[in-house]
């Protein structure tokens, strides 16, 4: 008999886990407390917005072994990556593997295995595993804020749309990738956009010479190159390559 492996989360990690466990030759048993699975990505309970694209291509956003069949562009939005995610489970045969609507609530050690507990129908189960694999993700919690919480504040996993921001004056705290993009998003509408950083942020277009960026910057030569760079002379060298284009 196989070695069982509990994964905890069907998102983007944990169907990936799935795959890789069965072709290891493991039997794998996926839990997710949605009705569905996409993690992030699930149009219903993920935590992006209605008009995120991904800040790679799909030339490079994607699994090795499969291929992106019909994306709505070279930069895939939130629905192509969840329909995405749905024919790579398909295609690898992965649902029957995940139990939906069953959130764990404890993992245990126990004799050199693993204990899991999980909730299902309201009713609280258990099953020992040979291993565990820990997919939740680290998106679906926000980090504190000590601000001024009189004022209406969310955090960027519940950001939808802009339409809520018309005509306000926004504060948007953290210029991380969804930091910025809300920001600019949230100024089409807002009568005025305050964007807080901790450090400067280097602002690069989608495309250059007519290519995706990630193109021209994830190639073996270059990969090489910045390998034996010190973070300054990188910087440098990407700064000159800027100017140069």
């Amino acid at each position: 008999m196989s070695n069982t492996v509990a994964i905890i989360g069907a998102g983007l990690s944990g169907m990936v886990s799935a795959k890789e466990a069965v072709a290891c030759g493991l039997n794998p048993k996926v839990f997710e407390k949605q009705p569905s699975m996409g993690g992030v990505w699930n149009p219903t309970t993920g935590k992006v917005w209605n008009n995120l694209r991904t800040n790679l291509s799909h030339y490079t956003c994607m699994f090795s072994d499969f291929a992106w069949k019909n994306p709505s562009s070279d930069f895939p939005n939130q629905k192509d990556v969840y329909d995405y995610l749905n024919a790579y489970a398909t295609h690898f045969d992965l649902h029957k593997h995940v139990q939906f609507n069953t959130p764990v609530q404890k993992v245990k050690k126990m004799n050199g295995r693993w204990e899991v507990t999980w909730l299902e129908n309201d009713q609280s189960h258990s099953a020992l595993f040979d291993f565990v694999i820990v997919c939740s993700g680290i998106l679906s919690r926000a980090s504190p804020y000590k601000g001024d919480k009189s004022k209406p504040t969310i955090h960027s996993k519940d950001y939808k749309s802009p339409d809520a921001y018309k005509d306000k004056r926004v504060a948007v705290i953290g210029n991380g990738c969804s930091g910025c993009e809300i920001a600019v998003e949230v100024s089409t509408v807002a009568k005025h956009v305050t964007h807080v950083t901790r450090n400067t942020t280097w602002i690069l277009p989608l495309y250059i010479l007519e290519k995706p960026l990630d193109l021209l910057i994830y190639t073996r030569e270059g990969a090489s190159k910045t390998q034996k760079m010190t973070r300054e002379a990188a910087n440098i060298a990407w700064h000159t390559f800027l100017r140069s284009v």
